[in-house]
């Protein structure tokens, strides 16, 4: 018997319009996208949350990372020094010796390129590591305001400022002020009573503010015509063993000319001399104001200034690049020249700056006073960041430069 078989019929296949497919496939992806950027909407923190994270210190030593990697630069430079040296000496060398010398350089040239972009990188980390939160700089602004309003010119204190990185206030008290003022119990009790009026750290320096004149130097300087920064210096029949030359200058009125500092000076028309009781070589045309221990010096006869600051230690003589003229940010690397011959150089980081003073963490010495603050750069030359004034417990204390540009007149 025949069975008869069902037979499903094959329709055709739906006709799609191209049009519509394009869109179908635009717009499932597009609302599959909506959707994920609603539920990261819907999850993610608000953006005060990041805004308002407590940042925690970074309280790496960069300044100790770059004064090594700044060694090796220097010795690489010298190394470098040498062997151009030899090579434009033109001894009896070998095609394989000049080959080796000729290779020794390149790879020394390359290798400070690349610990040049290691200082940058530890300089970037630095600065940031003084960066604090709103949350923790506001803490630490209401600490220092509550210290200010409370102890500043009480029983000899003189200054207050944050140290960001280690995140603390800082204040400094004059032993003799405070011997001679009439608080009644010991320093030990003072100490403790500006401590316990904030709920932050706080450090108590016990320590006088001093101006960084030598009374005397272990090194001999010869004339230095023309002159540079980082010369020793003197005013006419001091007795004093001088300070440091910082850096050339023009003024608007008085022309060519160099800056000191303003208690190296003494006053308008002081006869600075160079070396100690040598020639004069300049004449105090301006005095710095009442917040600026700085002055304008205007080169004499035929002595003449060259726009360069000298560093023999490291071997060398930096072209001033810059004259840093914008606030600098605390954490910058930093190095300054000093005992008046330029026969020495510290670096060290800016920690403190306001408008009229920084502070850097170096410890200074007797002759330092004027030495220029500068920034040594990848290409030889350095910029001027200002001139050391003097010291306070393990602080260098400097006059910005813009604060001496605007306060003497210069032009630069």
């Amino acid at each position: 018997m025949n069975e008869k078989h069902t037979t499903i019929p094959i329709l055709p296949a739906p006709v799609v319009s191209p049009t519509k497919t394009l869109g179908i496939q635009r717009i499932v992806p597009v609302m599959l996208i909506l959707l994920s950027v609603s539920l990261v909407v819907l999850f993610a923190p608000p953006t005060s949350a990041y805004e308002d994270a407590i940042k925690a210190p970074d309280l790496t030593d960069y300044v100790s990372m770059y004064k090594k990697t700044y060694k090796n630069i220097l010795d690489n430079e010298k190394s470098i020094k040498d062997d151009k040296k030899i090579l434009e000496d033109k001894l009896e060398l070998s095609k394989t010796e000049t080959t080796s010398i000729k290779k020794r350089i390149s790879d020394k040239v390359f290798e400070n390129k690349r610990l040049w972009e290691k200082v940058d990188e530890f300089e970037r980390l630095n600065i940031e590591s003084y960066k604090l939160d709103k949350k923790t700089q506001k803490l630490f602004d209401e600490s220092e305001n509550v210290i200010r309003n409370n102890f500043l010119d009480v029983n000899g204190v003189y200054d207050v400022f944050i140290e960001k990185k280690y995140r603390k206030v800082v204040v400094f008290v004059d032993p003799d002020n405070f011997a001679n003022s009439n608080y009644a119990h010991g320093i030990g009790s003072f100490i403790d009573e500006i401590q316990k009026s904030v709920g932050v750290d706080v450090e108590v320096l016990v320590t006088k503010s001093i101006q960084t004149h030598s009374v005397g130097c272990s090194t001999p300087t010869n004339p230095c015509q023309p002159a540079k920064g980082g010369i020793q210096i003197s005013h006419q029949n001091t007795a004093g063993g001088g300070s440091t030359l910082g850096f050339k200058a023009q003024h608007k009125t008085h022309g060519t000319g160099f800056i000191i500092a303003g208690h190296e000076a003494v006053s308008v028309n002081t006869h600075i001399v160079q070396p100690i009781n040598g020639g004069v070589i300049g004449v105090v045309k301006a005095m710095g104001g009442a917040l600026c221990d700085c002055a304008f010096v205007k080169s004499t006869g035929s002595h003449s200034m060259n726009d360069e600051v000298w560093a023999s230690t490291v071997g060398t003589i930096y072209p001033v690049g810059v004259r840093n003229v914008a606030p600098t940010p605390t954490g910058t690397f930093v190095m300054y020249l000093f005992n008046g011959a330029g026969n020495s150089a510290k670096l060290g980081q800016v920690v403190h700056e306001d408008g009229n003073h920084g502070l850097v963490s170096v410890v200074p010495e007797g002759g330092d006073s004027g030495a220029a603050l500068i920034k040594p750069r990848i290409d030889g030359k350095a910029d001027i960041y200002g001139i050391l004034t003097g010291g306070v417990g393990p602080y260098a204390i400097y006059e910005p430069y813009d604060y001496i540009k605007s306060d003497l007149g210069l032009l630069w």
